[in-house]
């Protein structure tokens, strides 16, 4: 990582300390780890934007897709559901849950 990418992340890690309900900061720091392949911490983040924001899309899929890799398809499938359920016209959702049931 380079010095400015830890700095902005020292800052938002800070920020987010004090106020844990902004979703979009936790997501944003999610995509953060996620890019520099920590993916405790993006997994971290991406859940705590997801349980303040439940109905993002973008958190959604990445859940449900990092769960799918990691193989752990049980906790996949209540991600996928919710996407049915918010974007029912969605092939992509149907098709996972199809895949992973």
């Amino acid at each position: 990582m380079s010095g400015n990418t830890q700095q902005a992340i020292q800052f938002l890690e800070i920020v987010i300390a004090s106020t844990m309900h902004d979703a979009g900061v936790l997501a944003f720091l999610g995509a953060l780890f996620a890019k520099y392949n920590n993916e405790a911490k993006a997994l971290y983040y991406y859940n705590e934007s997801h349980r303040v924001h439940p109905v993002n899309m973008d958190i959604i899929t990445f859940l449900g897709a990092f769960y799918v890799q990691q193989e752990l398809y049980e906790k996949a499938i209540p991600f996928f559901k919710l996407a049915s359920k918010i974007q029912p016209n969605e092939v992509f959702n149907h098709i996972y849950l199809s895949a992973i049931h």
